[in-house]
């Protein structure tokens, strides 16, 4: 008997494993509450039916990690609190879709992440993740909301409160419900120059040019800045 290491199969189990991981959040045609908590412009690209092609997949057996653990957290909970759709029962024109990891008692919104990186304080946490979870207290009219973290490499899980006001509250929704907006009137006029951008998020981008995508004349992020600026990618999926 003979074993050899299976490159190509590794391989191939890696780029079949990222692909059905990411393939219903860029097949979505509308705008998630997901898609208001990053660059506006890379919503813009998707909805603008731009291709991805994200050059490695080294992040594929951290990602089967954290999606594990989220799935061990959210079966400690009853079945109707977890992937909680807020807007399911809102007419279809006035939803704004999305999947809140789990929605504790009915009373307030947890959201579940998954990082490499120590976050043991609130100003450890990206302002995407914050986006997230305030944008599910706002829709849910939670004035508190609790944000799970999982360190991935450590196995240590730290949870962190988060309190808001009902002014708080409405501004949110009121910022949510205007950056929407925003983005359907930039994709309708196919101006990505209506939006203001995240430059610190060019660095990660699936939508930025790479040499390969030049090379067979992929269609790229018109505004893509090479900035020097770089901030922790979310490791984990934003809920939809």
């Amino acid at each position: 008997m003979q074993i050899y290491y299976d490159s190509q199969y590794t391989q191939e189990l890696m780029q079949r494993i990222d692909k059905k991981f990411w393939e219903d959040h860029q097949e979505r045609k509308v705008v998630h509450l997901s898609d208001l908590c990053r660059c506006p412009v890379k919503t813009w690209c998707r909805l603008m039916d731009m291709p991805v092609d994200r050059e490695d997949n080294n992040g594929v057996g951290i990602m089967m990690i954290g999606v594990v653990g989220q799935t061990i957290i959210q079966d400690i909970y009853p079945e109707d609190e977890r992937e909680y759709e807020p807007d399911k029962d809102l007419p279809e024109e006035e939803r704004l879709p999305s999947h809140i990891d789990i929605f504790a008692d009915h009373k307030f919104p947890v959201e579940i992440k998954w990082s490499r990186k120590n976050i043991m304080r609130g100003s450890d946490i990206g302002k995407s993740w914050i986006l997230q979870v305030t944008g599910y207290m706002a829709k849910t009219n939670s004035i508190e909301g609790k944000m799970v973290i999982f360190n991935v490499m450590t196995g240590k899980l730290n949870a962190f409160r988060v309190v808001m006001t009902e002014e708080e509250l409405a501004q949110r929704l009121t910022e949510m419900n205007e950056l929407r907006k925003q983005i359907l009137l930039a994709v309708e006029s196919k101006d990505s120059n209506l939006l203001a951008m995240w430059e610190e998020e060019c660095v990660y981008c699936d939508y930025r040019p790479t040499r390969k995508k030049d090379k067979v004349g992929m269609k790229t992020c018109p505004r893509h800045t090479k900035s020097k600026v770089q901030v922790s990618q979310d490791l984990s999926p934003s809920s939809v």
